[in-house]
């Protein structure tokens, strides 16, 4: 296993047969002020009653743990509510971890749902890590702003999915993500990684089994958030730790307090979507695992093991936007998960600049941000070949074929489409709409129906490319009948909307 890029606290690891996984993180009780509902508001209509504050109404000043939990503030996770606040329906979270410490006051009634896939109970954690996590979740978005005493937006799925080891079994990982997806999970969080490297396929821990667990959830409707990875050693580390770095999830690196990368902080120069406080983080934790006669039991700060009192690492950085996706959810109706990771990345503050780069994504969590674009149309989702080409194929059968999808360079690049043609049958394929001149058609005749193939060129006879701006077009004559495999690439960091006109004659 690479040292070079692992995940925890700062690391909890993954591995494709074994994983490790975890990055601590931190909430306190009383943060659950600040952000839930019940009910659910078709539109979020615009109001001049709009509030933007650190803090919301009524947060107690004298919350034991409120001055180290910098990182709330640093994501403005107060500064949007409607006054009143709406209804919400609440919105399923899955915390796939070490468990909860589940006699904490925090988590009373917050729990829906719970499963150990490791044995043992799901309510207790032994090392705390999974208790940090859900605890910052809720301190996000586990109760309404106006402290109206409703159905809080978040309920909690929990997983257990770490060994006494302290690894988890790629297998058993993805047990759990297909199991969150079937119990309605809206988004899960994985706090955890395994290592990634495209230069040594031995060091390389690519899992088939996680990735297709991961598309099963996004298809559910589930977005999948997850840490980008702690680099150990030889840092800064330049790719993001798989699951993070799968297509449809949403990888979180790493803030400072100063608002700079942390040196552990995996870099990505493609899939890194986020970055978020990972830094200092303060949060529940096992009341079991706190040191004896301390005042804040219960919280980080008094954790047994140093590591936790004020945790490092991504894995924290993580739940951050998990609780953000959950808060979009609740307020508007059913939005997809690429969506709402869409509407993340483009509320980002950009701390380095307009444009993705290599440490933050596109830029600083900002949670008010991201609800104040609520107010606006979503954007516009995937289209199924954009869900299907991760797994499979769109297959178009009709002799002219219109089809409007979307692409994102750092997440979804590829769309597949399977084309059955005749033998002299000239096909045509035109690229038109917003981003057609950062796309490339290409034509491919694999040796079997096996689409992972396409992935590797060396597998496929290349027949046509066609990237010409600004209307890529393609025009074959097909020598012998089959099933041909139209891809459409996004390149040079295009994302967004395309217009595909396919036609045989």
């Amino acid at each position: 296993m690479s040292s070079g890029n692992a995940d925890g606290v700062r690391g909890l690891r993954v591995r494709t047969r074994v994983r490790v996984a975890f990055v601590l993180v931190a909430a306190c009780a009383l943060c659950a002020v600040v952000g839930g509902w019940s009910g659910r508001t078709h539109v979020l209509a615009r109001r001049p009653e709009l509030v933007r504050r650190a803090v919301p109404a009524g947060y107690p000043a004298s919350d034991p743990v409120l001055s180290g939990q910098w990182y709330l503030a640093a994501v403005d996770a107060f500064g949007f509510w409607p006054v009143p606040a709406p209804s919400f329906e609440p919105v399923r979270v899955a915390v796939l971890d070490s468990g909860i410490d589940g006699s904490h006051p925090l988590f009373e009634g917050r729990v829906v749902g719970a499963r150990s896939f490791v044995g043992g109970s799901p309510l207790v954690d032994e090392i705390g890590h999974g208790t940090m996590v859900a605890g910052e979740i809720l301190a996000v978005a586990g109760e309404r702003p106006d402290g109206q005493q409703t159905a809080a937006p978040v309920e909690l799925l929990i997983g257990k999915v770490v060994g006494e080891d302290g690894t988890i079994d790629v297998g058993v990982e993805a047990r759990a993500i297909r199991w969150a997806a079937d119990q309605g999970a809206r988004v899960i969080n994985l706090s955890f990684g395994a290592p990634r490297d495209p230069s040594d396929r031995a060091l390389d821990e690519y899992s088939p089994a996680e990735d297709a667990a991961v598309q099963y959830a996004y298809r559910k409707g589930a977005l999948v958030v997850a840490p980008t990875g702690n680099c150990t050693d030889g840092c800064p580390y330049g790719f993001a730790s798989y699951p993070a770095a799968l297509s449809h999830v949403l990888a979180v690196s790493a803030l400072a307090q100063d608002g700079t990368t942390p040196v552990f902080s995996n870099r990505d120069a493609r899939r890194n979507d986020l970055a978020a406080p990972g830094v200092g983080i303060v949060s529940t934790f096992p009341v079991n695992l706190s040191m004896p006669g301390c005042s804040q039991a219960g919280y980080s700060l008094c954790a047994s093991d140093p590591d936790y009192r004020k945790g490092d690492g991504t894995s924290f950085a993580a739940p951050l936007a998990a609780a953000a996706a959950a808060l979009i959810d609740a307020l508007r109706p059913t939005p997809t998960p690429g969506q709402v990771a869409t509407i993340l990345e483009h509320a980002a503050d950009p701390v380095l600049g307009r444009g993705h780069n290599p440490q933050t994504g596109y830029g600083r969590l900002d949670i008010a941000n991201a609800l104040q674009a609520l107010e606006k149309p979503l954007p516009m989702p995937n289209s199924p070949a954009g869900v299907i080409a991760s797994t499979g194929v769109l297959r178009l059968t009709n002799q002219r074929n219109v089809i409007g999808a979307t692409l994102d360079y750092y997440d979804d690049p590829l769309d597949v489409y399977a084309i059955r043609i005749h033998r002299g049958q000239l096909l045509t394929a035109r690229i038109t709409g917003e981003m057609a001149a950062g796309l490339t058609l290409i034509l491919l005749a694999p040796p079997a129906s096996n689409v992972q193939a396409l992935s590797r060129r060396q597998q496929a006879t290349d027949l046509a490319t066609a990237a010409e701006p600004p209307t890529p077009a393609l025009h074959y004559r097909v020598h012998t009948t089959g099933w041909y495999y139209l891809q459409v690439r996004a390149t040079d960091g295009n994302s967004g909307a395309y217009r595909l006109l396919i036609r045989r004659s």
